[in-house]
């Protein structure tokens, strides 16, 4: 899986993109940086995939279940909520999610 240093599909509404195909255009591409969050759980998208929501800004992030598994060894979820944090996108495969950004990621 790449790490760090690739560019990130969002939707016309902000929202971190699962996918990319002829029926998913990004409406933009970012740079994959940290960014910080509280984040809700809001439900399944896939079989494998969950997804957040920020508490302050509405937007939605996807997130694979290998990854909440390593959010939740670190970290509580207190009625489905995280403490906010530092995230960074992950891409695997054609698929993109978000992950809890390492201490090398955050900035300064």
């Amino acid at each position: 899986m790449p790490k760090g240093n690739f560019k990130v599909p969002y939707n016309e509404a902000g929202d971190l993109m699962k996918s990319v195909h002829r029926w998913a255009v990004p409406h933009e591409w970012k740079d994959n940086t940290p960014f910080l969050a509280k984040l809700k759980l809001d439900g399944w998208i896939s079989p494998s995939t969950i997804k957040f929501k920020d508490v302050d800004t509405g937007l939605y992030y996807p997130m694979f279940l290998t990854e909440l598994v390593e959010l939740i060894k670190v970290s509580e979820l207190s009625e489905g909520v995280t403490y906010k944090m530092y995230w960074m996108v992950v891409k695997k495969n054609m698929d993109y999610g978000i992950r809890l950004a390492e201490s090398d990621e955050i900035p300064g």
